[in-house]
């Protein structure tokens, strides 16, 4: 609240900000898969402690504070709810959240300024909003997380590992040849397999006792099998 009243008085002078009013804030919450169950999701307790309600047979999976279309926040003013975007007569340029986390999420891709406003234009569907979405993440607990893409010693390593079971000619041209350039061939040709090839390899690196185990592999195998 106090971060949301500080945004409030930005611009005002001094006497209107001694008049400005700190309000409650109703936020979404986000029922995705992945959440954790009602019981152990921090999200829920959130939406308790604020006096919402929660069904506990569903999971909890994102607590929402911002702007956003698909789960706007609303603020308590003389008695009744209202959409903080009228509020502020604006939108906020980001959205602050809680996440609970019960399995892996997917792989997100997130695009520049430059592109992000391009996308919406061409495919507002896929890509709803302009905002190129930097992320900064606070860990509440343990937490894992997969950032960036490994050097490119590490992805000839890897590739050698499983070469077999990848049988790629990028592959094969990344291990022979090192290079940026063909590290870049690479993640390309994986970004865009078909799903049957996915799908072929992962049967393979299972099947393989040289690298079912792999703990990664193993959990994102428990999680979501071939897909």
């Amino acid at each position: 609240r106090l971060a949301m009243d500080a945004f409030l008085h930005k611009g005002k002078s001094k006497k209107q900000k001694d008049n400005q009013n700190i309000y409650k804030l109703i936020c979404a919450a986000q029922n995705y898969d992945w959440g954790r169950p009602a019981n152990n999701s921090l999200v829920a307790e959130a939406l308790i402690k604020n006096g919402q309600p929660v069904d506990k047979t569903k999971n909890y999976a994102e607590y929402w504070m911002g702007t956003h279309p698909n789960g706007p926040s609303k603020i308590i003013k003389d008695g009744k709810e209202v959409l903080l975007s009228d509020e502020i007569n604006g939108q906020l340029s980001y959205l602050f959240k809680i996440l609970s986390i019960n399995k892996p999420l997917s792989i997100q891709l997130h695009p520049d300024e430059e592109n992000a406003e391009i996308l919406h234009k061409n495919f507002p569907k896929n890509y709803k909003d302009d905002n190129h979405k930097p992320e900064l993440f606070i860990a509440l607990s343990d937490f894992e997380l997969l950032f960036g893409l490994v050097p490119l010693d590490k992805a000839v390593e890897i590739m050698k590992k499983y070469k077999k079971m990848f049988n790629l000619e990028e592959g094969e041209k990344l291990i022979n040849e090192p290079s940026t350039e063909n590290y870049k061939y690479l993640i390309e040709k994986l970004i865009f397999l078909e799903k049957d090839e996915y799908e072929n390899i992962i049967k393979l690196i299972i099947e393989d006792k040289s690298t079912s185990e792999d703990s990664l592999v193993k959990k994102l195998y428990d999680n979501f099998g071939l897909d």
